[in-house]
This record gives C-alpha cells, structure tokens and sequence, in this order.
C-alpha cells in the first residue's frame, strides 16, 4: 500500500507542471512578438515576459481516488497544496529561461481504517507512518531550484536542477518532465476566437503520454482563455523499495487556461481530471479511479 500511495503522489504532483510556465518565440525581449490582433480579428498566442518578472505559483489539488486490493475497496481522499517561485532570468531571441523553486508543499489523505495522514514542508514536527519517506522525498524537492529554458512557442528545450522530483521515484531519475510542462504549446499562427489547434506528446524517454485541443474562447478585459480537452497516458515500470511496480494509466483532463494578454503569463488554470489506473505488484493487480481537480493562480 505504501508503494501505491508513492505512485498516486507522483502522478498527481507532477500535473503541476501543466500550463505552470508558457513561453514565446524566437525574439528579444524588447522585439519579441506580444499578444496581438489584427484587423481580421486574429491572435497571435506569443509570451514575452520582463527579465526579472517574479509570481508565485499557487495550486491546489483535490482528488478522489477508488481502489481495490486484495478484494477490498478503498477510497481515499487527498488534498495537497504546493507553491512555487517564479522568476524570468531572460528573454532573447531564442528562449524564454526561468527560475521555479517549491516554498511549500502540504498534503492530507483520509484512509479508511487508518485515519488522517498529513504533512507539511514547513513543520519540522511531522508525525505518522509516511512522515519519513514524504519528508525523503518532498524534501529534496523544496531544496532543489529547477530552471526551465523554452522556445518562444512554449516547447521545453531543457531543464536543469529536477533531481528533487526524480526523488519521488524512489531514486528514479530518468523522469522527464518536458513532457509534464510541454503541455502549454501555444500555435504557430495568429488564430481566431473559437479556433482550435492539437499538440501530441509521445517522448519515448517519457512514461507520459499526451494528445491535446486547445480552444482560444475568449479575449476580454486584458486577459486570454483557453479551453483544454485532453487524452493523458502514463505506463511505466518502476522498482519501489526492492519491488517491481508496474503502472498504467489512462484518462482525460479538461479545463481553462487563463493568461495576461499583452505577456501571455499564466494567471490562473481550472484543470478537472479523471483517470483510470492499475498497478501490478508482487503479482497482484490494484485497479482504481482517480478524479479531481487542479486550481493554479499566480500570486
């Protein structure tokens, strides 16, 4: 069971990387291309944020997740919380580079027949049976600053100083989350209220898979939204704690996007998850159902 709970943490913490930091394309900072529109009525989806512009990132997750092993079912409740700072190191020609380092992170499970099991970064007091390997593991990611470097379009060209997340696997470090935070690609084109574009995400060094529409609904009082519809997928094989855990995962996530309009900087995102997921191990089989929902707004 612990091993599980491990695998539903780092599935449901790494979804904070969707949408979390959008970028712009091949310009400098002072030329590159803002949020525009045209006397045809289109929009070109560009993010130009200042050098030095700082926000802090706050997300709250609500899950819901059905499970059963060993002939039991299960249902848990999870509730996590997670801030992070941002700043924009640079803007150039080529890339938008930005500084993202965790202040907090809280989560609190209710499980039947073992109650309420909390922790948070902040406390040094952490007290119960997951205190230990959630201070391991959130721990290294509170210490660790990690620096995004994207394209103008929003599509991850490197990332450095993730080690703290590949802690979650249990020392697994071949985690990529490109693929987490490429899920934010704006189009190459100016587009029209009500037109959509695709990005398909399939990374062979990734367990994740993503096939997604975005929808450009709205442009209003100097704030843009966009619409998500989105197939998420993750299979992976994993050791936890000398045990071989195989996992996969399918589902949809849906929801909106909210940016400023001449930076295109995130304000806020309402994201609405649900996936079916089975793990295998030690020969059984742990079918369960995840649903929830994903609240990020930029402080």
């Amino acid at each position: 069971m612990k091993s599980v709970k491990f695998i539903i943490v780092l599935l449901i913490a790494s979804q904070f990387m969707i949408g979390g930091c959008s970028s712009s394309k091949n310009q400098s900072a002072e030329s590159a291309p803002e949020m525009s529109s045209s006397s045809k009525g289109k929009y070109l989806l560009k993010l130009n944020p200042e050098e030095g512009k700082t926000g802090k990132m706050v997300m709250n997750i609500n899950m819901d997740i059905a499970m059963e092993a060993m002939g039991q079912s299960l249902n848990t409740t999870q509730k996590m919380e997670m801030a992070s700072d941002l700043k924009v190191l640079s803007n150039t020609d080529e890339k938008v580079v930005t500084s993202m380092k965790y202040d907090y992170i809280t989560i609190s499970m209710d499980i039947p027949m073992m109650g309420t099991m909390e922790y948070d970064t902040r406390k040094e007091d952490n007290e119960g049976m997951m205190a230990d390997a959630m201070g391991a593991a959130f721990g290294q990611l509170i210490d660790n600053e990690i620096t995004l470097e994207q394209s103008h379009d929003g599509a991850t060209l490197k990332t450095d100083g993730a080690d703290g997340l590949a802690q979650m696997q249990s020392g697994q470090a071949n985690m990529n989350i490109s693929s987490m935070i490429n899920m934010s690609q704006f189009p190459d084109k100016a587009i029209k209220i009500g037109e959509s574009w695709n990005k398909k995400i399939e990374d062979a060094a990734s367990p994740y898979t993503f096939d997604a529409t975005y929808t450009l609904t709205k442009v209003e009082d100097g704030k843009v939204y966009i619409d998500l519809d989105s197939d998420v997928g993750m299979k992976e094989a994993l050791a936890v704690e000398g045990e071989a855990v195989d996992t996969e995962m399918t589902g949809k996530q849906t929801g909106t996007f909210i940016y400023d309009q001449k930076t295109m900087w995130l304000i806020e995102a309402i994201l609405n998850q649900d996936f079916d997921m089975e793990v295998e191990q030690m020969g059984m089989s742990m079918p369960m159902k995840l649903k929830g929902d994903i609240i990020m707004v930029m402080e």
